[in-house]
């Protein structure tokens, strides 16, 4: 049981990782470095919040609200900087957040 928990953690906190990197790279040049360190941490824990949630809701769902519910800080901060990289972190929030939820859940199924 333990050994499963670990695998699906080491997933999440893995394409957390990569989705934040890619949303790092998207933000960094036109947002500054907090900005964007700000949005990958974001995804980095979020990942992780995700993999242990549990919600009677589709797994695709309960990723979109738990990185839209956490990221609303994010966004907040990143409103008073500038309304389009707000939109646009709120789609790639959607996007993102259905990834983390339905990616991980397929793969660990298939082991």
């Amino acid at each position: 049981m333990s050994n499963i928990i670990n695998k699906k953690l080491v997933i999440f906190v893995l394409i957390g990782f990569i989705i934040g990197l890619l949303e790092f790279l998207l933000i960094s040049g036109r947002e500054g470095f907090y900005v964007a360190s700000a949005a990958f941490l974001h995804w980095v824990g979020t990942s992780a919040i995700i993999s242990y949630t549990k919600m009677p809701i589709s797994n695709s769902l309960k990723g979109v609200i738990i990185s839209i519910l956490s990221g609303l800080f994010v966004m907040a901060f990143l409103a008073e900087i500038s309304l389009i990289s707000t939109i646009i972190m709120f789609v790639l929030s959607i996007l993102f957040g259905m990834l983390i939820g339905w990616l991980p859940e397929k793969m660990t199924k298939s082991n």
